[in-house]
């Protein structure tokens, strides 16, 4: 008997807070979500987010308008 799991993340790009972009990191088109997506999505706090960021442990781009975006790929890891 055989028992396979899947964890699927759906991530709505028509949503404002959302988008796709070249993550540097990963090196592909991926979806960038804004930080308060992306701790909703990772269960944990904006603020924990903002930790990750400073402590580079997810993929990030910041617009030249200021505007953070996550890589959704670097918050599975």
């Amino acid at each position: 008997m055989t028992i396979q799991t899947r964890e699927i993340i759906v991530v709505h790009s028509a949503l404002p807070e959302c988008s796709r972009a070249q993550c540097a990191a990963c090196g592909a088109v991926v979806t960038m979500v804004s930080p308060e997506e992306a701790a909703r999505l990772a269960r944990v706090t904006v603020r924990s987010i903002y930790r990750w960021v400073e402590a580079a442990r997810v993929h990030y781009i910041e617009s030249p308008g200021g505007r953070l975006r996550i890589c959704a790929e670097s918050l599975r890891r």
